[in-house]
């Protein structure tokens, strides 16, 4: 038998960056349509959350934009490749 581990979270490796704050949820969504734009997030507080984007299947570009008023990256944005075959997560704090 053949078999693999792969290692979706460890809280050793993101404690840390989530500045000890707990794991409340992880999501899985699916896309069947390639070329597909999935949409913005915003999340306002008191519902903001941390979120870790990893690719489990195929490839994303993946965007972000900093629209927090008063922050200093405020209107910068980062593009990230992630795919099955990089391997790269990103954590998008809230």
């Amino acid at each position: 038998m053949y078999w693999t581990k792969d290692i979706i979270f460890c809280q050793k490796t993101f404690l840390p960056l989530l500045k000890n704050k707990s794991i409340r949820q992880i999501n899985r969504t699916f896309t069947k349509k390639e070329g597909a734009v999935r949409g913005l997030h915003f999340q306002s507080p008191p519902a903001a959350q941390d979120k870790l984007i990893r690719v489990l299947s195929g490839s994303i570009t993946d965007i972000t934009v900093d629209v927090r008023n008063g922050s200093p990256t405020y209107g910068k944005s980062l593009s990230v490749q992630l795919s099955k075959d990089n391997n790269k997560q990103l954590l998008v704090p809230k």
